[in-house]
């Protein structure tokens, strides 16, 4: 006698065409859940260069005396996005003396403005006297002095953003 097979090859081949497609899709998945992890996750430990947040503001020779006014464009990269913000700085030279001044208010981040000799706020009529320590008005802390350097005979500054309404100058990230 002689034994058949009573499975049907057909069967069999859907069998194995199914199983196949769901391999398939499956590594499919896989490889593309991987991708997407690594695309999200790649920013976070990007390496950033230190020296890349000191913006070249002005030339030395060209800073007059006293309190000027200067914008300068903020390249930021969060995540994959780029952005570019305008921001403004108040300059103080005194003979050899100078300071750089943020021009956002600390009590709650209007734009502080020059009057004569001294820094004033139209938005709480908070003032500052020209070293950038407060004179009056309900800002709780001074002027945030920015970091500042020399080279090449060109003034640089580390621009940063401080927390608001708080007594303490506070970075923020």
């Amino acid at each position: 006698m002689s034994t058949q097979n009573s499975e049907n090859p057909s069967t069999n081949r859907r069998s194995f065409l199914g199983f196949l497609g769901a391999t398939f899709l499956s590594l499919t998945a896989l490889v593309m859940g991987f991708a997407g992890s690594l695309y999200s996750i790649l920013p976070a430990f990007s390496k950033s260069k230190k020296d890349t947040l000191w913006q070249n503001l002005t030339p030395l020779d060209k800073l007059p005396n006293g309190i000027s006014k200067h914008s300068l464009t903020i390249n930021a990269q969060t995540g994959w996005a780029n952005s570019q913000t305008e921001k403004i700085v108040w300059v103080v030279k005194e003979n050899q003396s100078l300071n750089v001044f943020s021009a956002v208010c600390p009590h709650q981040g209007c734009i502080v403005n020059q009057q004569a000799n001294e820094f004033i706020c139209h938005c709480h009529m908070s003032k500052w006297k020209m070293d950038g320590v407060k004179s009056q008005g309900p800002t709780p802390r001074d002027l945030d002095k920015l970091d500042h350097r020399i080279n090449n005979n060109n003034l640089e500054i580390n621009y940063q953003n401080f927390k608001i309404g708080v007594s303490e100058k506070t970075p923020l990230a």
